[in-house]
């Protein structure tokens, strides 16, 4: 989206901008609706499209780097005087989408066979039509993805809703002539960015999503601290148990053995004849010496 000043930004423009500068690529940045900017892709119109979700009908038409840049999901928004709390709230609903979005081709193919429900289809050509769909009652409820929640042009009596779907990954897309080259230079950054705590992708997770990286990353030190101490237990554990276990093996065998040896002194010693046979085939198995002796 674009600033009150008409300057493009967001989080895609931060990563981006740093993406050219770090590989020296030139960037110019080209407005339209979301069906508008996939077509102009699949035409050659633009080289490169960003925040494009993964499919492999997608992948017939574009080239997608190896590199994701965000993970995402599908989530339910409405005006916030409305409830819904499972995916049956959505039966017989006019549902609003970005037309061309992977809402809507997950309308069109999935949600209806998984969950048995029905619904109208509301296709929209951008963000603002949708809200203004919500608020003309010309749909009862929005499906798009999570980071809309963050979007400036989501009012605030528009909310999400504790209904998540289909997660997936959101990548940049190019067209599908481009020079592999370039589609390397933007992994490749991306790459060094991601795996950069201090790096302007984090910073701009943070400032647009309100993920706070250094809060995150003194919680997985916690998470591992906490794992490391109960595996640390539990192996303790096991190996005490095995211990133990190892030691009654033995003391059992040594039982054993001797009950055998018992056994094998009696059978030999006995002055009476006596032999063993399997009781299924009738076979000897065993005599003792007084038996050999007739």
């Amino acid at each position: 989206f674009v600033d009150q000043n008409g300057k493009p930004t967001g989080f895609f423009v931060d990563i981006t901008d740093a993406i050219a500068e770090k590989k020296s690529l030139q960037v110019k940045y080209v407005f339209g609706t979301w069906a508008e900017n996939l077509k102009k892709l699949e035409n050659g119109e633009i080289d490169v499209l960003v925040d494009v979700a993964y499919t492999e009908e997608r992948a017939l038409i574009y080239r997608f780097g190896n590199v994701a840049a965000l993970e995402d999901w599908i989530q339910v928004y409405s005006l916030q005087n409305e409830k819904y709390e499972q995916v049956e709230d959505l039966d017989k609903k006019r549902i609003a989408v970005l037309q061309n979005s992977i809402q809507h081709k997950f309308l069109m193919n999935n949600l209806f066979q998984e969950y048995n429900i029905t619904y109208e289809i509301v296709p929209m050509p951008d963000s603002n039509s949708v809200v203004q769909a919500l608020k003309e009652k010309k749909a009862d409820l929005f499906l798009g993805n999570r980071f809309f929640y963050f979007s400036k042009k989501r009012p605030e009596n528009v909310t999400y809703k504790p209904i998540i779907t289909k997660t997936t990954h959101i990548y940049y897309a190019f067209r599908k002539n481009i020079d592999q080259s370039v589609v390397s230079k933007f992994d490749s950054a991306l790459f060094e960015m991601k795996n950069d705590y201090k790096s302007v992708y984090y910073m701009a997770l943070n400032k647009w999503f309100s993920m706070d990286v250094k809060e995150s990353g003194r919680n997985m030190y916690r998470l591992f601290f906490f794992i490391f101490g109960v595996s640390s237990i539990l192996i303790y554990i096991v190996l005490l148990l095995n211990k133990k276990l190892k030691k009654e093996i033995k003391r059992k065998a040594k039982e054993i053995f001797k009950s055998k040896m018992y056994f094998q002194s009696i059978f030999d010693s006995s002055p009476y004849a006596i032999f063993i046979h399997d009781g299924e085939t009738g076979d000897v198995m065993d005599v003792n010496k007084a038996l050999l002796k007739m």
